[in-house]
């Protein structure tokens, strides 16, 4: 039963670890040349990416999860 759970909050880390790895990689443009046009596709893309998020309640998701894998006792996870 533990085992299934340590599995069940790795999927869940990365199961909206996606939103978070694609809010990082638009910041990270910003430092680079864009045009007006380019600058606003990525602030629209930035907004709605941070939407998810915000409903996701993934902005603490690696907290809360690393909580939960303690308390189960599971391994730690090797982050990327």
């Amino acid at each position: 039963m533990k085992q299934k759970q340590c599995v069940n909050c790795r999927r869940g880390r990365a199961g909206s670890g996606g939103h978070s790895t694609e809010f990082d990689e638009i910041n990270a443009r910003f430092g680079e040349e864009l045009t007006p046009e380019e600058m606003d596709v990525l602030i629209e893309r930035q907004g709605e990416v941070q939407e998810k998020l915000d409903h996701l309640n993934a902005w603490d998701l690696d907290s809360r999860l690393d909580l939960a894998m303690d308390a189960l006792r599971c391994r730690p996870v090797t982050r990327r």
